[in-house]
């Protein structure tokens, strides 16, 4: 009897024994996912591939890696990697598209055109008919002169001029060249200018001195050497060669005559301009001048002797 009972009792361990070793793998460890992509429950705890914890680390459960120039699910890019998204497909006229550091698309580089013609400059445009988005020629590299704007909307400095330099040599005023200057239009967009020119090699020191007398001329003056690109006094607001030195007469605004020593930079005809302002000495054409005319005297010297300058042109507008 002992013998059966403990017969018995032994087979009962054996299978107890047995069975918790069918539980578990072939080494008596507990059983677990290994195949992660077969839509199988292998380990019998009722959760299948990806959705089972065995599976976390397996590669096909994964989720998207950014950064790795492939576009997975939930990615609208990757890196270097587009897909078909372009500027124009999110919408825009143009641009460049990039992709942000969380594979999201970046619109920062796209735009829409402009229209051209609109006199609204904007968008990828230097310029739209008068509207220079408050650029001057002195953005461009320049002292002075125009910008324009051509039919695509993109800048033209030719006409801005480089600034002369100056120099210190000054004449005696001997020898005066008188004359006289019709105001400044009323539309505001012309002065009367009287053309002279005087004969100069590069490097010579040229004196200029405009004084005003009958009229009482707010005066200003301009230097353009002979290459026709280097000036002196043709800033946007014409203040480099105004408002020097005192004038004979008190101009009625209350503002100087203009005087100033420049160096030629070429050989031949220097070309030297004399015009007023309107009658409130700072915007040409706001009010209308004394009398509609004013009478001046031009001095110049070069390399410190009095010369005198041949005129060309008597009360030209220039712009």
């Amino acid at each position: 009897m002992m013998t059966k009972i403990g017969c018995c009792i032994f087979s009962v361990a054996l299978v107890l024994s047995l069975s918790v070793a069918g539980c578990g793998d072939d080494d008596g460890q507990p059983a677990t996912e290994t195949l992660c992509s077969d839509t199988e429950d292998n380990d019998g705890d009722g959760l299948t591939d990806c959705d089972d914890p065995d599976c976390v680390d397996a590669t096909e459960c994964q989720g998207p890696v950014c950064g790795d120039n492939v576009i997975d699910d939930g990615e609208d890019c990757d890196g270097d990697e587009l897909g078909e998204a372009t500027c124009q497909s999110a919408g825009y006229d143009d641009g460049t598209l990039t992709c942000s550091e969380f594979c999201g698309l970046d619109l920062s580089d796209c735009f829409d055109f402009e229209t051209c013609g609109d006199d609204q400059a904007g968008g990828d445009e230097e310029c739209d008919g008068d509207d220079f988005d408050g650029q001057t020629c002195s953005d461009f590299g320049f002292s002075g002169g125009s910008l324009t704007c051509d039919e695509f909307c993109t800048v033209d400095d030719s006409g801005c001029f480089d600034s002369l330099d100056t120099c210190t040599t000054v004449g005696s005023t001997s020898i005066p060249m008188a004359g006289t200057l019709t105001c400044a239009t009323e539309t505001g967009t012309s002065i009367e200018w009287d053309w002279y020119h005087v004969a100069v090699i590069a490097g010579d020191c040229v004196y200029i001195f405009a004084d005003n007398g009958v009229g009482a001329a707010d005066l200003l003056a301009l230097a353009v050497d002979p290459d026709g690109e280097t000036s002196y006094g043709l800033t946007d607001d014409y203040s480099q060669l105004d408002d020097e030195r005192d004038c004979s007469t008190d101009t009625w605004a209350g503002f100087e005559c203009p005087e100033a020593s420049v160096v030629a930079e070429s050989d031949g005809d220097m070309v030297i301009m004399i015009g007023q302002w309107a009658g409130d000495g700072t915007t040409p054409g706001m009010d209308t001048c004394n009398d509609g005319m004013s009478e001046y005297t031009l001095y110049v010297a070069v390399n410190g002797t009095d010369a005198t300058p041949i005129l060309d042109s008597d009360d030209t507008a220039m712009m």
